[in-house]
């Protein structure tokens, strides 16, 4: 994909929406019928859990992805991107793969029209101002926007999990990337002022109301990957692995007792021991934030850190020197990595009165030591995909 466009008030305030729509005016000579929202997300707790059919508990931040849209009489699809002023253009029903970012709009237009042949062609204008390759699920908002625009104008009920199945098969089938539901589920579900905790087996959302007396500190290590050259899939393989040496569907039905598993050897019972536990905090941080126990579920969040680090290995000494630096900070409650690894960002728990310090100085001494130029804002739980009819 391409780096963000800086346009962070479009479409998010009222007064700028026909600034978004006149830019659809001048690359299309019409106005556009709608103006799709996608945000990305946060993972408060709950990495590599997803395809091991576990538990996640993240929630959608202000970022996002905005896709105006028309339609076309015919099967073509036709996007200009306001990220580098690119233009892809694909019928629904072409078999060949786009390069870069045009793979992941064409990837959903595959899965749609396979789920509902009625898809209609359309054309539109695509700006975020929600960081690539950071762990904050850009390519899921982009998947759940393109979606939004799918069934609105194939007269399609949203259902934001069945959508977000669709955006896991564009990415696993088309793009390459072998992951879970958690970022197409987050993007597509959320509620504002919750966290959503999913269960994968079952494929169920519980929302859990975000506490008073905190805010979510995401502090940017400047790192950026791709996960479908890093060790994402890996890992994947590495957790069925170890479901198959332990005789049991799912990392998910296996305990920590089982480690000591004559079948397992070394680097399988690190990568099974993360999940286990890795579900474990789940819970337990979403029972702790529903009773207000901050230090309970910030002590959970810094312990899957060390378990991502450790056990899981999808970690990077940036990331890590991150994290410790927030855990010393008087006002931090908790810190770990988020997303699928390997760099992006950290999330913390801080008090609101000292979050603005806490990522000053964090910033400044991360930067004498790495030389990077990290940046850092605080989140709210927001609501998931939508659109405005104009």
């Amino acid at each position: 994909m391409v780096e963000s466009a800086r346009m962070p008030a479009e479409a998010r305030d009222p007064r700028q929406i026909s600034s978004l729509a006149e830019t659809h005016q001048r690359q299309f000579g019409h106005a556009p019928e709608l103006i799709a929202r996608s945000p990305g997300r946060v993972n408060l707790i709950g990495d590599h859990t997803d395809y091991n059919l576990g538990f996640s508990l993240p929630m959608a931040i202000e970022q996002s992805f905005h896709v105006t849209a028309n339609r076309r009489q015919d099967r073509q699809v036709i996007l200009h991107s306001l990220l580098d002023e690119s233009r892809i253009s694909f019928d629904i029903d072409s078999a060949a793969p786009l390069d870069d970012w045009g793979i992941y709009p064409q990837g959903v237009a595959r899965a749609f029209e396979q789920r509902y042949p009625e898809a209609h062609g359309w054309e539109g204008v695509i700006v975020a101002d929600l960081p690539v390759g950071a762990g904050l699920s850009s390519s899921a908002a982009l998947e759940m926007a393109i979606a939004r625009v799918f069934a609105s104008f194939s007269d399609v009920d949203w259902k934001p999990l069945e959508m977000a199945r669709l955006g896991w098969q564009a990415e696993n089938h088309w793009v390459g990337l072998e992951s879970g539901l958690l970022d197409q589920i987050a993007s597509a579900a959320a509620a504002s002022g919750h966290l959503l905790l999913i269960d994968f087996e079952s494929i169920e959302v519980t929302q859990v109301p975000f506490p008073e007396g905190v805010e979510v500190l995401l502090v940017d290590s400047s790192v950026r990957r791709e996960l479908t050259t890093t060790g994402y899939n890996d890992r994947r393989e590495e957790s069925f692995e170890a479901a198959r040496a332990l005789g049991v569907k799912s990392l998910r039905e296996a305990s920590l007792s089982d480690m000591d598993h004559e079948e397992l050897n070394d680097v399988l019972a690190r990568r099974a021991r993360h999940v286990i536990s890795e579900n474990d905090r789940v819970q337990e941080v979403a029972d702790a934030l529903r009773r207000g126990d901050l230090t309970t579920a910030g002590g959970a969040m810094s312990a899957s850190h060390l378990s991502l680090a450790n056990d899981y290995e999808v970690s990077v000494p940036e990331i890590d020197l991150l994290v410790s630096l927030l855990n010393e900070a008087d006002g931090c409650r908790g810190a770990r990595m988020t997303g699928g690894g390997f760099g992006g960002y950290v999330v913390a728990l801080v008090k609101p009165e000292s979050s603005n310090e806490t990522a000053k100085a964090t910033l400044e001494t991360y930067r004498e030591r790495t030389g990077l130029n990290g940046s850092a804002f605080t989140a709210t739980p927001q609501s998931g995909t939508s659109v405005l009819h104009l």
